[in-house]
């Protein structure tokens, strides 16, 4: 949807949906991270993708994005990136 309807002039439906009250918990701070990032507000979004990954720390698209655009991430998501990174190794 974020990589769609910009190119729609649809700002104010991007903010009506980042804000909608039914919707919540951290996809919708993960929505308002990737709408921060996309206005270029880098600060913003890395602060949002923490507050995500101290809710889901194994949450993977927002592990990826958090290491993307170098968000703080939280000791427990720390460790199940690393964790998981052992895995792949021994798989090879």
């Amino acid at each position: 949807m974020l990589d769609r309807l910009p190119d729609y002039d649809a700002d104010d439906l991007l903010d009506k949906v980042a804000q909608h009250p039914t919707l919540g918990g951290p996809e919708l701070t993960f929505f308002q991270a990737q709408l921060a990032r996309q206005r270029g507000d880098l600060d913003h979004a890395r602060e949002l993708l923490h507050e995500c990954l101290l809710r889901l720390p194994g949450h993977s698209a927002f592990q990826a994005v958090a290491i993307e655009i170098d968000a703080p991430l939280p000791e427990r998501a720390r460790q199940i990136i690393e964790s998981n990174r052992q895995a792949q190794l021994s798989e090879y």
